[in-house]
């Protein structure tokens, strides 16, 4: 809800209009009462606390989520900036992406083997 708050924002919905408001609101509540659920109440709890006991793994964590955001955010929004600001078709977009696809993969294949 949180980020469906975000997107709406500014483009289909004022920032001050209630829709926007509620569901940020409603979606930083959510996410707080799952964290609380999960470390506090939980018998099986999906993110067992056992996990954040050491200063490693917290910072593998975060080092993880920090990659994960920025490869997430450039597979999103670099086709959208070649559709949006270059003008290209969503097909050359797709073009425009195979570099990025194919040092990928090289890449991946590279670590594996």
């Amino acid at each position: 809800m949180f980020l469906f708050g975000i997107q709406l924002g500014g483009e289909s919905y004022p920032w001050k209009s209630a829709t926007v408001i509620c569901l940020i609101v409603i979606g930083v509540l959510t996410g707080v009462a799952f964290f609380v659920w999960e470390f506090k109440f939980a018998v099986y709890p999906i993110m067992p606390t056992r996990l954040f006991a050491s200063r490693t793994a917290k910072a593998s964590f975060i080092v993880c989520i920090c990659h994960g955001a920025a490869f997430i955010a450039t597979a999103y929004f670099l086709p959208l900036y070649f559709q949006a600001s270059l003008g290209a078709t969503p097909i050359l977009s797709g073009v425009y992406l195979l570099p990025t696809s194919i040092s990928l993969s090289i890449g991946s294949i590279a670590t594996v083997s």
